[in-house]
């Protein structure tokens, strides 16, 4: 247990301090002794007062395209949310249902629904989310699987392949 948190600390220290060292963009002494302490302080403030759970059903790895497939969300419901701006628009509260069982993911759908335009989160409880949406008042009216889909549908894709079953 002792030498895992060692061995944990040590590469976090070195990591951080490496990190510093590329943002400082100065390999004078004085930085580099300056980056250490600064690394091994933040290292043992966020081990004494951020205790964090270990995060489990996750398989992250299959997350390292989760950003890029969010921005491209985002960019898409941008012009979803432009041409219901520009032709009348409408706002509904939608509840839909995930199939996501890991807190974690959930609530990262839910933070990707919020930031996505067009769409802010009113509530999460359990594997429900309440939704504020826009929309064309010329828009077709939508089921629930519909509306599902089309809120959440692409997102909620992505972090089910995350999962671990």
């Amino acid at each position: 247990m002792l030498k895992t948190s060692l061995k944990k600390n040590t590469f976090l220290t070195l990591l951080l301090w490496g990190i510093w060292l590329v943002l400082v963009e100065d390999l004078t002494f004085a930085y580099i002794i300056a980056g250490f302490f600064v690394s091994i302080i933040s290292v043992l403030f966020a081990h004494r007062y951020l205790p964090l759970r270990p995060i489990k059903n996750v398989n992250f790895f299959r997350l390292l395209f989760w950003p890029f497939h969010l921005l491209l969300q985002i960019y898409l419901a941008a012009f979803d949310v432009i041409k219901a701006i520009l032709t009348d628009c409408k706002v509904e509260i939608v509840a839909v249902e995930t199939s996501l069982k890991v807190d974690t993911l959930r609530t990262m759908l839910s933070r990707a629904a919020t930031i996505t335009p067009g769409s802010i989160l009113v509530n999460l409880k359990d594997n429900k989310l309440t939704i504020m949406w826009l929309r064309p008042k010329t828009a077709p009216e939508l089921n629930d699987k519909e509306k599902r889909e089309a809120l959440i549908g692409p997102l909620e894709r992505m972090l089910l392949k995350a999962e671990v079953k």
